[in-house]
């Protein structure tokens, strides 16, 4: 039989996130962890937060499996050409050869656009 380790940390009163540390998907015992909402865990790199109670997936599975990364050590791209780049990530840099542009891809949490710095 395979025990599930439950993680959670309760909220503090400002409702601040709670930092778990390091991802694992299994504890030392070899038990699947199960992660509650907002909590905040690091994996190579980057921090991601939990958006809904999750077991099983690393965050690189995305919102779909409970997981959105909130810092990244990646740096923006910049990029030139005809048409907006395939793939952007908030704070990447467009410049759009047909108008003369300079854009920013940006993501709010509601929408994920192309906006005009210039």
């Amino acid at each position: 039989m395979l025990l599930i380790q439950h993680i959670k940390h309760s909220m503090s009163e400002n409702n601040e996130q709670n930092i778990v540390n390091k991802w694992e998907m299994k504890d030392s015992y070899g038990n699947i962890r199960i992660y509650e909402e907002n909590l905040i865990v690091f994996k190579d790199g980057n921090q991601y937060v939990t958006t809904h109670r999750t077991s099983g997936f690393s965050p690189e599975h995305g919102e779909k499996r409970g997981w959105k990364k909130i810092t990244t050590n990646r740096t923006a791209d910049y990029t030139e050409s005809l048409n907006s780049p395939n793939n952007p990530v908030a704070g990447d840099e467009w410049l759009s050869l047909t108008n003369g542009t300079l854009y920013k891809y940006l993501d709010d949490g509601n929408s994920k656009q192309w906006v005009s710095i210039t």
